[in-house]
């Protein structure tokens, strides 16, 4: 039967319409409504992401404490019962780095974004490879102090056979005995490349970049100003030559 009471007993109950509603079953306590666990009987565990009394957590999205089933790192779909911060599987969009069991927006350094299986991942870069594209034995940069870069591969050590380092500074293998001709340098590839180049007032870059050639009669007009100036001092000349002749003319 019934009873009319000041209070409902703490914990145990909710009040509903002016009555006192137990909690669900396997809660101990609850809060706002019967089904709001807040804490579990004896052999119950509390899932904080539903507020309900468990026998047994979630495979694969929670993590088991000794009360309580606690959900996975915000990145993780799916994550071990021991770590929620170590990541069996992913939320879509993010890549899966499986060295450091880690959902990432980016894949770190030293590592390169691919897809496999419909799965985006993020797998290290071979060794020596400070950067990769594509695979991660296609590298495009190599650690100086300890390998060398040869034919988008690092290699430990020196260079291969028949091939040289282009400097102390720079850990690029380019072949023996051959340098990048005028106007171009060696890049980051051990490729010959255009560098930035100027030429002369009157001159142009040629159809292959590599040679100043003169401008197509750009010379012209200094030629006419330099035949001018001859031809004006020519006529200074006789005419100075014709003064002088009739002054003597005179004096005779």
């Amino acid at each position: 039967m019934g009873k009319c009471l000041t209070s409902c007993p703490a914990n145990v109950t909710v009040v509903q319409d002016t009555r006192c509603v137990n909690c669900s079953d396997n809660c101990k306590t609850c809060n706002g409504l019967p089904s709001v666990c807040t804490s579990c009987n004896e052999g119950f565990k509390l899932d904080v992401t539903d507020s309900i009394c468990k026998t047994v957590c979630p495979a694969g999205t929670s993590v088991e404490t000794e009360d309580k089933c606690l959900p996975c790192d915000p990145n993780c779909r799916t994550c071990a019962s021991t770590n929620a911060s170590y990541c069996l599987t992913c939320q879509f969009g993010l890549n899966f780095y499986d060295t450091q069991k880690q959902c990432l927006v980016t894949c770190p350094n030293k590592t390169v974004a691919l897809t496999r299986a419909g799965v985006k991942i993020c797998e290290d870069c071979a060794d020596g490879c400070l950067e990769c594209q594509n695979r991660t034995n296609y590298c495009t940069k190599c650690d100086p102090l300890t390998h060398v870069f040869y034919k988008f591969t690092c290699v430990p050590g020196g260079c291969p056979t028949g091939y040289r380092r282009i400097s102390d500074e720079r850990n690029i293998c380019v072949k023996e005995r051959e340098d990048c001709k005028y106007g171009y340098e060696y890049n980051d590839f051990g490729e010959c490349v255009l560098v930035a180049q100027v030429c002369e007032p009157g001159y142009v870059l040629n159809a292959k970049l590599n040679k100043c050639i003169p401008v197509p009669g750009f010379y012209i007009p200094f030629l006419f100003l330099a035949l001018a100036a001859a031809w004006t001092i020519y006529l200074y000349l006789q005419y100075r030559k014709g003064k002088i002749k009739d002054r003597n003319q005179l004096i005779i």
